[in-house]
């Protein structure tokens, strides 16, 4: 049985170019969603190959390398052991991202990397020029400190997850764990720029938590830097895995890269078959929303038949009760939401939709980064 996983999305002449190519080097391949009608919502074409052939595609790419460049092919992506990402503080609610994240690798066979940063501010007090080199050896034995006490934590931590694993409350995966010291964010994105891993997951306090809080967060600033896709796992949810979610509730207002985004959702483990409630966002002056809905259902009924769908209008000017409405209504286990990139004011004034609700409910949120 073949195992196909998508090496590049293309235009329609370059996929066949590169159909062409795989062929004549004995790569088994396929094209997918080709969406013959030019419309808003053609995402592209993708080019899939089978997975016992990603050392063929290697040398490929070895040989001529220009054709990374041409078709948007990431050698070094088709390289990777995909690792799940679990930014962890020692609190409840990274037990409970942790169980899920468990359960996850158990379903795809991707090792998990622990991930604790810590910020440790010296306070260096001001000596007299010939007494800086004793302020260096303090600042020093302060940070040794600070290493030793959260070193101390995270095997505490590490003991726990094994114990649980000894006792047959979480599965027996391949984990490992480490720490890094900076502003826990920034030291998140510096990891996943570097190792690349296919998910991040990171516990949420939930809805209990204000909203002041909540926009300062390292979630919430995860999710505005992360291109991974990140789920965030409120402390009080009863998810414990992917088989817990029966409903998922993507957000959308038609936007051709939700589509792409949509993409990447069934091409998540364990997304292929969920039932789907497509929320969709309008307002009082919307008088295109029709039109785009229908071209829409047209689109995600052609290309992606392994589902059930459902589609709710949502107004967009209250959309915090608009969606817990939803969320407790139409029994929704997840929430997606897409996310843009925009420059910081914008962001400043203009708060992003999963700020708005990533701490609003107690459902788990994925966030998917176009």
């Amino acid at each position: 049985m073949y195992n196909f996983t998508t090496i590049a999305i293309v235009t329609a002449e370059k996929s066949e170019m590169l159909r062409a190519i795989l062929l004549d080097n004995g790569i088994q391949c396929k094209i997918e969603n080709n969406y013959i009608n030019s419309s808003l919502f053609n995402p592209g074409f993708m080019v899939k190959i089978d997975r016992s052939d990603l050392n063929k595609m290697l040398d490929l790419l070895d040989k001529y390398p220009g054709y990374e460049s041409t078709f948007g092919i990431i050698k070094e992506k088709l390289k990777m052991k995909r690792m799940i990402l679990v930014p962890i503080d020692f609190s409840e609610y990274s037990k409970k991202a942790c169980e899920f994240a468990f359960n996850y690798a158990k379903m795809t066979g991707a090792p998990i990397k622990l991930l604790h940063a810590y910020f440790s501010p010296l306070y260096s007090i001001s000596f007299p020029d010939n007494d800086t080199f004793n302020g260096d050896i303090r600042d020093e034995e302060i940070q040794h400190e600070m290493y030793d006490i959260v070193n101390d934590q995270l095997n505490n931590f590490v003991s726990y997850l094994k114990s649980l694993i000894l006792e047959g409350k979480l599965p027996d995966v391949e984990f490992s764990a480490e720490l890094s010291e900076g502003i826990p964010e920034e030291e998140i994105q510096r990891w996943t720029s570097i190792n690349k891993p296919s998910i991040v997951i990171m516990g949420t306090r939930g809805k209990s938590q204000k909203e002041a809080d909540m926009l300062g967060s390292v979630t919430a600033e995860v999710i505005d830097t992360s291109r991974i896709p990140v789920f965030a796992m409120p402390d009080k949810t009863n998810v414990k895995s992917i088989d817990d979610i029966n409903k998922v509730g993507f957000v959308t207002n038609f936007d051709q890269r939700d589509l792409i985004c949509f993409h990447k959702l069934m091409a998540i483990p364990g997304f292929g078959d969920k039932n789907i409630m497509f929320i969709c966002l309008s307002s009082s002056h919307d008088s295109s929303f029709n039109s785009r809905l229908y071209e829409f259902k047209k689109y995600v009924s052609e290309h992606y038949k392994n589902n059930n769908y459902e589609y709710k209008q949502v107004d967009e000017d209250d959309l915090l009760k608009n969606t817990d409405e939803v969320i407790k209504n139409d029994n929704i286990d997840l929430l997606v939401l897409t996310t843009h990139k925009r420059n910081v004011f914008a962001r400043l004034f203009n708060p992003s939709i999963a700020h708005k609700v990533i701490f609003h409910s107690d459902t788990p949120l994925l966030v998917i980064r176009n």
